[in-house]
């Protein structure tokens, strides 16, 4: 388990009711929308250990627990002297996030502010996984999967790019075929389409397709209390030519190529007997990601 960095807690249309659940691993949590946003605290409340998540209801600037009628505050303590944790949230567009400590943002929440301001957000699909979600992450960083698993070519191998604000990024040159989005020359031919990989946790990468026709796909990874994951992605859009909102088909088109890649990533992770048995020098990437993965396990930060 992860202790630190930022995971997709929800898309905000999944967030039903003033008070909901949700969880981080084993973190329970609770959801309660305000006229300000989304807040999100530990569902466990100080006093005999109920579910605050379950028949709380939110009075003023705390909850009241379903269990004795004790008024909680969020992150201070109510007039009644109880409080849980509250931790830093951040809605951008439909998309809501947590961050799990007080370190370790590595400049998450600016990346995905620019992409809200300049990008169409289009949120895609949650998917339960019998995986880890570091799993899932890793994916950006194994060059050598896209052509078996994804028929992608790599005209240039992957090479790690340093770091600006504690994010792990990787870089290389896809071949992609004429599509749709790829719009190009008919033929067999590939178009060369740079790829930029930037890891913001073990649950949260971002990853930027260049050339002619960019886009950028949020893919999202939050562990589930019994040791699976939901992986949730979304799309982030430049405007159409005319400037306004990209066509439909075209974002159909994207998601559905997205959705697709997940179900044939998803016989690989639910089948895997270990997630690492041996390493050849095109694991390079993958090795660098493991590492970055160490530095979020320990102990919780105040």
């Amino acid at each position: 388990m992860y202790h630190h960095g930022w995971y997709q807690l929800a898309f905000a249309h999944e967030v039903e009711g003033e008070v909901s659940r949700a969880a981080v691993g084993t973190t329970r949590l609770v959801v309660v929308r305000t006229p300000n946003g989304v807040r999100v605290a530990d569902a466990v409340c100080p006093h005999r250990g109920a579910d605050l998540a379950f028949g709380g209801r939110m009075v003023a600037e705390g909850l009241v627990c379903p269990f004795h009628g004790f008024r909680i505050g969020l992150g201070r303590p109510s007039d009644q002297g109880l409080c849980v944790r509250e931790y830093r949230t951040l809605t951008v567009r439909d998309l809501v996030f947590v961050q799990m400590s007080d370190g370790f943002d590595n400049g998450f929440a600016g990346v995905m502010e620019k992409l809200g301001a300049s990008l169409t957000l289009i949120p895609g699909f949650s998917l339960k996984v019998r995986t880890q979600p570091e799993m899932v992450i890793e994916n950006a960083f194994d060059q050598a999967h896209f052509g078996p698993v994804h028929g992608i070519g790599i005209s240039r191998a992957f090479q790690m790019r340093p770091s600006e604000r504690g994010e792990l990024a990787v870089e290389g040159m896809f071949e992609l075929p004429p599509s749709p989005w790829q719009r190009g020359r008919p033929g067999p031919e590939g178009s060369p389409v740079p790829f930029l990989a930037r890891a913001f946790s073990p649950g949260i990468v971002i990853s930027d397709l260049g050339g002619a026709y960019p886009y950028t796909v949020i893919t999202a990874a939050t562990p589930t209390p019994e040791g699976s994951c939901v992986i949730r992605l979304s799309l982030g859009l430049p405007p159409a030519e005319d400037g306004g909102r990209p066509r439909p088909e075209l974002v159909d088109y994207l998601a559905r190529r997205s959705r697709a890649g997940i179900d044939k990533d998803r016989i690989v992770w639910e089948h895997l007997t270990a997630p690492s048995i041996a390493s050849t020098p095109l694991d390079e990437p993958v090795r660098e990601f493991r590492d970055f993965c160490a530095r979020f396990a320990g102990l919780v930060l105040a």
